[in-house]
C-alpha cells in the first residue's frame, strides 16, 4: 500500500507529492488528517455572499451549525463567524470558523481536530468536503495529517533514532532541526514551525491522561505531520480522501517502513477514549471537591439509586458531549479500563466541601 511515492519539484517551483502508477489508491487509510484550512477566491461580492451561502449548507449536512461569535484571530479577514458541532447546542467548544475578506474576494473555512474527528465518524468522511472544493477551485491553505502507533514500536526514542540515522533528512539541502519538549508527556519536533512543513511526534497517552490500567498506557505515539501552503508547497485537494500518499511522501525514509509496520487505532476508539478520559477527569474533579458531601448525603440515603435521582438534573453538560456516531457501549467498555485504576480510591483526599 506504501510502495513507491515519488517527491518532486515542478517548473513552477512547487513540491509535488504524487503517486506512482505501480501503486494502488487507499480506500482504508492508516492516517487521518486532524486540521484542514481551505480557501476559496470569487470574482465579485454576490459570487461571496452565494458561495458562503453554499458552504454554511455544506457545513449543516456534517451537523454544524455557524455561531454568532467571531473567530479569536482575524488577521486579513473582514468578518467571521465560529462554527460548532450541532450535536449539542449548547456545546461551547468551537469546531473551527467560516472568514471571509470581501476586497480580495477570499473565503476561508476551517475545521480543528475534534471536529476533523466528528467528519470522519459521519458515514461520508471528508467526501463531500472534496467534491465541493473541487467544485469552486479551492486551495489548501494548511492541513495536518496524524499517524497513530498503539503498539508502542514507533515512540518518540525510535523517532529519534531515525532523526539521527537520517532518515528525516531530505534528498537535497540541510538536515532539518529537531526540539524536544517536556510537559505534559515528551513531545519531539522535526523541522521548523515556521516552514512548510514539520513533523510533531507525541506521547497522546499522556495527552489523554491515560491511566497505568489502560492498555495503551505508555504505548500510543502520535506522528504529526503539518503542511502551509506558503508558496513552496502545493497540497492536492485529493489529499483530503487520501492522506496516506502526502504523509509518505513527506519524510519517505522514515515514513515507507514505519507505515508498514505500525499499529493503527480506529477514529471511533479515539473518540471513544476522549470521552473516557474527559469523563474520568471530572469525577476525579467531582470527588475532590464534593466527595464528602456526596458521602455524607449517601450514608443518609442508603440507597445509592435514589441518591443519583436527586443529584441529577435534566439537560446536556456543556462540557461534556458525546458525538453522536459514538456508542455509549463503546465509551462505557472504554470508561471501565481508566476505573481499573487506583487513583478513584486513592484520591480520598482533597478540598474541604462547603
Amino acid at each position: 500500500m506504501v510502495d513507491k511515492l515519488l517527491n518532486r519539484v515542478n517548473t513552477c517551483g512547487y513540491v509535488v507529492f504524487e503517486r506512482s502508477k505501480s501503486m494502488t489508491v487507499c480506500t482504508e487509510n492508516i492516517t487521518k488528517i486532524d486540521y484542514c484550512s481551505i480557501e476559496f477566491k470569487v470574482d465579485s461580492i454576490s459570487m461571496l455572499a452565494s458561495l458562503k451561502g453554499r458552504l454554511i449548507d455544506l457545513v449543516r449536512s456534517y451537523n454544524i451549525r455557524v455561531g454568532s461569535k467571531k473567530p479569536h484571530s482575524m488577521a486579513n479577514f473582514d468578518d467571521g463567524n465560529l462554527l460548532y458541532s450541532d450535536s449539542s447546542t449548547i456545546d461551547k467548544k468551537s469546531a473551527g470558523s467560516l472568514k471571509w475578506q470581501i476586497k480580495k474576494g477570499l473565503v476561508k473555512i476551517e475545521f480543528n481536530g475534534s471536529q476533523c474527528e466528528k467528519i470522519y465518524l459521519n458515514s461520508k468522511g471528508f467526501r463531500d468536503i472534496y467534491t465541493f472544493a473541487v467544485i469552486n477551485d479551492a486551495v489548501l491553505r494548511r492541513l495536518d495529517i496524524c499517524c497513530d502507533d498503539v503498539s508502542g514500536k514507533y515512540n518518540i526514542r525510535r523517532a529519534k533514532q531515525d532523526y539521527s540515522s537520517g532518515k528525516y533528512n531530505g534528498n537535497t539541502g540541510a538536515k532539518p532541526k529537531s526540539e524536544s519538549i517536556k510537559s505534559v508527556g515528551s513531545t519531539f519536533y522535526i523541522g521548523s514551525k515556521l516552514s512548510y512543513k514539520f513533523l510533531r511526534i507525541y506521547d497522546k497517552w499522556a495527552e489523554l491522561s491515560l491511566t497505568e490500567s489502560h492498555p495503551l498506557y505508555k504505548v500510543w505515539t502520535r506522528h504529526e505531520l503539518v503542511l502551509k501552503n506558503q508558496g513552496k508547497i502545493k497540497i492536492p485537494l485529493k489529499a483530503l480522501l487520501n492522506p496516506d500518499e502526502i504523509f509518505l511522501g513527506a519524510y519517505p525514509k522514515a515514513h515507507r517502513k514505519f507505515m508498514k509496520g505500525v499499529t493503527p487505532i480506529s477514529i471511533e476508539r479515539i473518540a471513544s477514549i476522549k470521552v473516557s478520559s474527559t469523563v474520568y477527569k471530572k469525577l476525579i474533579s467531582l470527588k475532590k471537591q464534593r466527595g464528602r458531601i456526596i458521602k455524607t448525603v449517601r450514608d443518609i440515603f442508603v440507597d445509592d439509586k435514589k441518591l443519583l435521582d436527586v443529584l441529577c438534573r435534566n439537560g446536556v453538560s456543556a462540557s461534556l458531549n458525546i458525538p453522536e456516531f459514538t456508542s455509549k457501549e463503546d465509551v462505557k467498555k472504554e470508561l471501565s479500563l481508566f476505573f481499573q485504576s487506583n487513583e478513584l480510591l486513592k484520591s480520598n483526599e482533597g478540598n474541604q466541601d462547603d
